[in-house]
Formats: C-alpha cells, structure tokens, sequence
C-alpha cells in the first residue's frame, strides 16, 4: 500500500527546511497545495440518544489509524512528522461517559503525547447537545449554543490538562451562530473549521446553514458568522477555514441531482476521484475529514456513499495526491493552525496558497 503513494514534502519540510526555494527549482510553474488531513475523533450515532456511546471502541481504532497516515507520510520524506489535525471531542456527552470533559485526552494520554510528538495537531471537537427527558438534543439557538460551549470550556479550563491547550476547533453537526463564533474569537481558538460551504439543512437529525459561505478561508463579520466582514466593518480575529467540497454524487441522489459534499476520504473512491478532479484547478487549499470509526467499519451509513476500511482512506488519498500534480501543483500537508498562521503573516491581496518564493 505504501509503495502506491507517490512522494509530496511534508509541512516540516515545507516551513523548515526551505521547501519553497527546493521547490522553485524543480518547478518554476508548479504552486504549493495545503493539504489539511483532519480527523474528527467522535461517535456521531450517540448525538440521537439511540445507543451507548463507543467512545472505547472509537479509541481502540485510532492506532492503527495514525498507523495509516504515519505511513502516507513516511512515503513522502523523512522527517517523521505527522502533520494531522485530530479534533477532538470534549463536551457534556464525552463527560457524562467517562467522568470527565476531557476524558477522551486523559484517558488515552499515552497516544495524544505521541501524536504532539510527531508534530500533529489536537483540536477541540464539541458536539452541543444536552439532555431532554432521556434523549440528547442539539441546543435550540444561538445563544443556548454558546452556553453550551462555554460549559464544556470552563471543564477543559477546570481539569488543566497538562499537553492540551486547544487552539483550533470544529464544532459537530457543522452547527454554528454568531454568539459561538464570537465566543471562539474570545477564548483564544485562532481558526475554526465548522462551515460547509453552500449547505443548509433543516430536518429532523440536522440544522445548519452555510449557505452563502465562500470555499476560501475567511475573517467572520461581527453580524453574520457565514459571510466574509465586509470593508467597512472591523471583522472577528478568528479565521473560518471552510471544508472543501466538491460535486460528488451518491447512490441515492435524485437523477439530475448536483450535491456539493465535503471532502470524506470514507467516500466512495470512485465518485470521490471524479468530484475532486472536477474542482482542483480552483482550489487554493483541500481540507479533508476522516471519521474513524466508519474508517474503521465499524458503522457504514446507509446508501453506499461511504464505504468502510483504511485502503479506501489511502485509495482516496492517492487521488489527491495524483490529482494535484496533474493540476500542476505540489500538495504539502500541514496542520489545520499553520494555516492560520499563513493568514496572519500574509499580505494584503495574497491568496492562501503556499507559493515557491
């Protein structure tokens, strides 16, 4: 498996050891990509109140998860980073399962140490639910979805967890308001990567609404938390990195159907490698997502869209890989607060792309 992925610099080389100059000999044409590999480290069936949490079963797999990715590095340099944003999940349901907010971290201390220790990244994770007569909801508005957050944060403040000091977030089910993303800026988080861009939904199991926001990172307005600040208004710090999406299309989508889906590297490699190819020429950055435990098949949601095992996590991984250098660009993985850092030293009127200098 190993042998099939083709060599890319890693974030290490990329902004420590003079990648950009390397780069600009062997191609004067070629543009950097940031390749964002995230992994939300949650159990998303227990938000419906349907089950027990598997949050031992989600940890049991992240192992051999790493295993996966330390080897996609390995493929592509020697510096023996593994520059990963794991979002990890901290909040009401995580604490009523295990005791603590943070229980998730310090139960498994052991692989969070190693994987801070090989350059990755452990971002904050909350799903903002509470419980109502026995099932767990999503908080009804805006504000109740800030006190949520706050509650959890003050846990994480409280239980000083030696290592962990999260500076990035993603909130679950792409949930969001201005009071949250106000909040975010205030306590430190410097981006947050929660928007799917051109979504809404309203149903029984989801409500989000991302529908004017841009596919480029963007400084929130105070007003609208979807939308860039405009000229005239001072925006909020925090940096929204959105998740790329793409036109991929699944079994289940009426004929005629175009659906623009975040980039799960548990889709079907098939449709995946066609929606990716379809907008790689406009990218300026690829922020992916892994959700372990359908990585792990463990749960393999209904329609045939998400397809369970790690080969088809590296299948589509190679895809991007292949796919970029086709469209003249060289992907280089970094972490989900370098991107962040990028958008803080950059000039006014650059793009986010890590451009040879």
């Amino acid at each position: 498996m190993v042998g099939r992925f083709q060599r890319i610099p890693t974030h290490a080389e990329a902004l420590g050891t003079g990648i950009y100059n390397r780069h600009k000999k062997m191609s004067a044409s070629r543009k950097i990509l940031p390749l964002l590999i995230t992994v939300d480290v949650c159990d998303g069936s227990y938000d419906r109140g349907d089950r027990k949490p598997r949050f031992n079963d989600l940890m049991d797999v992240l192992p051999e998860l790493k295993s996966l990715l330390s080897k996609f590095m390995s493929a592509h340099s020697n510096s023996g980073a593994l520059p990963v944003t794991w979002f990890l999940r901290a909040d009401e349901q995580v604490k009523r399962a295990t005791g603590s907010v943070t229980g998730l971290y310090t139960g498994w201390k052991n692989f969070w140490d190693d994987i801070a220790a090989s350059y990755g990244e452990i971002g904050w994770h909350p799903h903002l639910f509470y419980e109502d007569k026995g099932k767990w909801v999503p908080g009804k508005d805006g504000k109740q979805l800030e006190e949520l957050a706050r509650s959890a944060w003050k846990d994480i403040i409280k239980d000083k967890v030696a290592g962990w000091n999260p500076v990035t977030c993603r909130i679950g089910e792409a949930m969001c308001s201005n009071e949250l993303m106000r909040f975010l800026g205030e306590i430190g988080i410097i981006a947050d990567s929660t928007a799917i861009p051109g979504r809404r939904r309203s149903d029984s199991d989801r409500h989000f609404d991302w529908e004017p926001t841009p596919e480029t990172p963007y400084h929130p307005s105070q007003n609208d938390y979807r939308s860039p600040a405009r000229t005239d208004e001072a925006p909020l710090r925090i940096l929204e990195i959105p998740f790329s999406v793409a036109e991929i299309r699944a079994p289940y989508d009426p004929p005629g159907t175009v659906v623009r889906r975040y980039l799960d590297l548990s889709y079907d490699p098939t449709e995946f490698e066609v929606g990716v190819a379809k907008s790689m020429t406009t990218a300026s950055s690829l922020v992916t997502v892994i959700h372990p435990i359908q990585a792990a098949g463990l749960e393999i949601p209904d329609g045939g869209l998400v397809m369970g095992g790690y080969d088809v996590v590296a299948k589509n991984l190679d895809a991007i890989v292949r796919l970029s250098k086709e469209a003249g660009m060289s992907p280089v993985p970094i972490r989900m607060r370098d991107l962040a850092e990028i958008d803080r030293i950059r000039k006014p009127g650059n793009d986010f792309s890590l451009n040879p200098v």
